[in-house]
C-alpha cells in the first residue's frame, strides 16, 4: 500500500528488510519502501491456527486452499478495470509430507576385517 509521507509503518509491514537476490533487487526495494509497506494477509491452517507470514510459502504451497476475495468493477468511458483484493486464504487440504529417505550410516571400519 501507499504510505503517507512521514507515516511510521509496524515493524511487520515494514518492505525495507525483505531478503533479496540481486543488487538491483535491492536498490528497488530500497527505494519502494520508502513510499509503499506491506499489508499481512489473513492465512488459515488446515485447524484454523494463523499463519504468520515467515511460514506462507512452507504452508500454502501444494495445499488445496479457499480464497476469499474481493471484485472491484470500475467502468470508464472506454475501457473496464477490474481490481480484485485477497482478504483471506484457509487450508482446506494441506500440503502432501514430502518423505524424506532414511539411510544407514557405517559405524564400524570394514576395511581392516
Amino acid at each position: 500500500m501507499k504510505r503517507q509521507r512521514g507515516q511510521k509503518v509496524a515493524e511487520d509491514n515494514d518492505i525495507g528488510e525483505w531478503p533479496t537476490h540481486t543488487l538491483e533487487a535491492r536498490e528497488v526495494l530500497d527505494e519502494s519502501s520508502r513510499t509503499h509497506y506491506a499489508t499481512l494477509l489473513a492465512a488459515f491452517a488446515f485447524d484454523g491456527a494463523v499463519i504468520e507470514p515467515g511460514g506462507y510459502g512452507r504452508h500454502l504451497k501444494g495445499a488445496l486452499v479457499q480464497v476469499y476475495f474481493t471484485l472491484r468493477h470500475i467502468k470508464g468511458e472506454r475501457t473496464n478495470t477490474f481490481r480484485a483484493k485477497i482478504t483471506a486464504i484457509r487450508i482446506l487440504v494441506p500440503p502432501p509430507r514430502i518423505k524424506t529417505r532414511r539411510c544407514i550410516v557405517q559405524t564400524d571400519d570394514r576395511v581392516d576385517q
